[in-house]
């Protein structure tokens, strides 16, 4: 397999933040047994801060001028990911420890048995890119942060790497 960087791929916003938000919303009697008010308060301040408007999304992908993108929605970060292999017809390798997350949207997915990488998490997007970068001062300006994930490669597998790699299919699965 051919390791070859045509372009690097970087994310907007974080993973699974929507999602976390509505079970945060929809389990707050639940919650407040757990955790203390101003944790859930916090978080939920945190998870907000993980959305991008769309009209930053907008003029993010104006100024970035990206190769191709992939809003990340209700298959969450795996099938966004899995959608933009799909559009440059390549495959990709993405390191998982990579992939912004806040602390909040695990400890939430995990209480309701929902992984977070395969939740919503609209609100985030992600590009693939020449320069990374001139991608990063662009989004800096427009005051949104920009993560590197990994890269684009020739042969067809997409790939999140961790301890072990795992395969990327439709669906995000």
């Amino acid at each position: 397999m051919s390791q070859t960087k045509e372009y690097t791929i970087v994310m907007a916003g974080s993973a699974a933040s929507r999602a976390a938000l509505d079970i945060l919303y929809s389990k707050e009697d639940k919650l407040k047994k757990r955790y203390s008010r101003n944790y859930l308060e916090f978080a939920g301040e945190k998870l907000k801060k993980g959305i991008l408007e769309v009209q930053d999304a907008e003029e993010l992908i104006k100024g970035i001028s990206p190769e191709a993108f992939s809003p990340c929605g209700k298959d969450g970060i795996f099938g966004a990911l899995y959608m933009l292999g799909e559009k440059l017809e390549c495959g990709l390798k993405v390191q998982l420890k990579s992939i912004p997350i806040e602390q909040a949207a695990i400890e939430l997915c995990d209480l309701t048995d929902i992984n977070p990488y395969e939740s919503d998490s609209t609100g985030s997007i992600i590009l693939a890119v020449k320069d990374a970068g001139k991608a990063a001062e662009c989004a800096g300006h427009l005051g949104i942060g920009l993560k590197v994930l990994g890269y684009t490669t020739s042969a067809n597998a997409r790939i999140v790497a961790a301890d072990t790699e795992r395969y990327l299919t439709p669906g995000g699965t």
